[in-house]
């Protein structure tokens, strides 16, 4: 196509590479992110899993590509911290540090606001970590003020961070994280999100970073004989249970069920579907 064919085709002078520089952009900074935090802060690929199956299954008047990008890129301001304060969890932080860790979605958001497109993104970022109440930062809104997008991704961030240490000293277990959701549903997070951002979790739970279409996530209720463990079970006190690939049987699933009549949660299983071997023995 020569240079006058395209500008009749093309006559308001569009930019039709721009969602392709978008992509680029938000990969790259995403990828940039990735390189400079440790293993233990990575929270991002997780988050993005969870925000990404919220949208799906949970109707919301948002842009889901910007929110999507935002959750990618949440966490751009933190690559400035020092390697002592990307180790340090979030509510162990005192003076300039907390000061600092207040300033993190500022500085991603002065960042993507001057990229082309990423407009929406960049206001996204600014306020992921806003309160319903108005005592989250950097600008302390409240209510309805806060976008949307930024109230499911603050629900995303802190889920998945409070599972890996990034906001209390300990690692949270998943179903204290739930607990810990409702106990702040009106005072951090939106309350008509609560309920279905963790009915959608616990269904689907995006958090576990499941790769493997064939595994199931299932309770006790729902293990059938010949269905394979994808994923070593520990119960609730950290002590191992049973290991990757135990096939179980129905004495198995009647033991594991008084166990877990004792424990204060119930067990997440991830499972293998029976193998046509298995039933036909």
């Amino acid at each position: 196509m020569d240079e006058q064919t395209f500008d009749q085709a093309n006559p308001q002078g569009v930019d039709t590479h721009l969602p392709d520089s978008r992509d680029a952009m938000v990969e790259a900074l995403y990828q940039l992110n990735l390189m400079r935090l440790p293993s233990a802060s990575r929270s991002m690929p997780q988050v993005v899993d969870v925000v990404r199956t919220v949208l799906e299954h949970l109707p919301m008047e948002v842009n889901a590509q910007d929110v999507t990008d935002a959750s990618r890129l949440f966490a751009l301001g933190r690559t400035i911290w020092s390697d002592t304060l990307l180790q340090q969890p979030a509510d162990l932080l005192y003076r300039e540090d907390r000061k600092l860790y207040q300033q993190y979605p500022r500085t991603g958001y002065e960042v993507v606001a001057n990229l082309p497109g990423l407009k929406g993104v960049a206001e996204l970022i600014l306020h992921h970590q806003e309160r319903w109440n108005g005592s989250g930062f950097p600008n302390r809104i409240k209510g309805e003020d806060i976008p949307a997008g930024s109230r499911v991704i603050k629900l995303s961030v802190d889920f998945v961070e409070y599972q890996r240490g990034m906001i209390l000293k300990r690692q949270v277990g998943r179903q204290d994280v739930f607990k810990l959701i409702k106990k702040f549903s009106g005072r951090f997070y939106d309350p008509d999100l609560v309920t279905p951002f963790i009915d959608i979790c616990k269904e689907y739970s995006p958090d576990l970073g499941i790769a493997d279409k064939d595994v199931l996530v299932l309770d006790t209720k729902r293990v059938e004989p010949g269905m394979k463990l994808a994923r070593d079970l520990f119960s609730s006190s950290g002590i191992l249970l049973l290991n990757e690939g135990k096939v179980f049987d129905r004495g198995l699933i009647e033991k594991l069920k008084r166990f877990e009549s004792m424990e204060p949660d119930p067990y997440t299983l991830l499972v293998r579907p029976a193998s046509e071997e298995s039933d036909e023995a």
